[in-house]
């Protein structure tokens, strides 16, 4: 199985929502999870069944939508440089 680069991982990526109680501040944070090691026949690449813990934070946001619109725009440009790769190959 080819693994894809690094990058795919925010195509499972997700925000998520802390709040800071005391300061009635808001922080998004944009999460990707780890990747599996070593990737099994029939298996995603990713272990989107990790720790929190074990995600790595990709970006932080003061809002949900300054969030959510990267995560999009990381896909569709992952998306583009792979259907790229894959027609070169």
């Amino acid at each position: 199985m080819k693994r894809l680069r690094r990058g795919t991982s925010v195509l499972v990526a997700f925000c998520v929502l802390i709040l800071a109680t005391k300061a009635y501040a808001e922080a998004w944070y944009l999460l990707a999870p780890p990747w599996r090691n070593p990737i099994k026949e029939n298996e995603e690449e990713f272990d989107t069944t990790a720790q929190l813990v074990r995600w790595e934070q990709m970006a932080g946001f003061d809002n949900a939508r300054t969030c959510e619109q990267t995560r999009l725009a990381l896909i569709n440009k992952i998306e583009k440089e792979h259907r790229r790769d894959k027609g070169a190959a």
